[in-house]
């Protein structure tokens, strides 16, 4: 959610969208400036489409929905510079540029316990833990999972954070 970007949104009057779809990246843009980001390998390819919705609220039925000036270019694509807004990234265990150029830093890597240990342990439990598809999961244990592995912690402390993560 993009407070800055859709302040700039102006009601009952034209608007300038912009959708950047290069690779696995796809930004929006609202009257020139960063909307969102969001990065992921479901749907490489689709139809461009222009979508209305039903109106609930009265003061709006009748008001009609216009586009105008509507382009593509399939050719010669360059990104748009990085920017600072948040990036929704979807591929497993991999930063985009811009996360890199935020600051983001993977904590696990998807295939090696480097950066983690067992909680009150010096290393990384010998058993309990299984490293599987990009995914760290404990392993079943009868309902003693906390007991066979235990709790894992990272290596390094840290203060001030924005962490992220998919968790099933």
């Amino acid at each position: 959610y993009n407070l800055p970007a859709k302040k700039l949104f102006k009601h009952n009057d034209w608007n300038k969208g912009r959708i950047e779809c290069i690779g696995s990246v796809l930004r929006t843009f609202i009257n020139g400036m960063p909307a969102g980001n969001v990065v992921d390998n479901l749907t490489s390819s689709g139809f461009i489409a222009l979508q209305v919705h039903a109106v609930d609220n009265a003061e709006e039925v009748g008001k009609t929905v216009r586009f105008r000036n509507v382009r593509i270019q399939i050719e010669n694509l360059q990104p748009s510079p990085a920017d600072e807004i948040f990036v929704l990234n979807l591929l497993p265990n991999e930063l985009s540029n811009q996360e890199k150029k935020n600051g983001v830093k993977l904590l696990w890597d998807g295939k090696t316990t480097n950066g983690w240990r067992g909680a009150y342990k010096e290393k990384f439990p010998e058993k309990g833990w299984e490293i599987s598809d990009g995914a760290l999961g404990v392993v079943k244990s009868s309902g003693k999972e906390s007991q066979n592995g235990g709790d894992l912690v990272t290596v390094n402390e840290y203060s001030a954070f924005d962490l992220q993560f998919e968790f099933k």
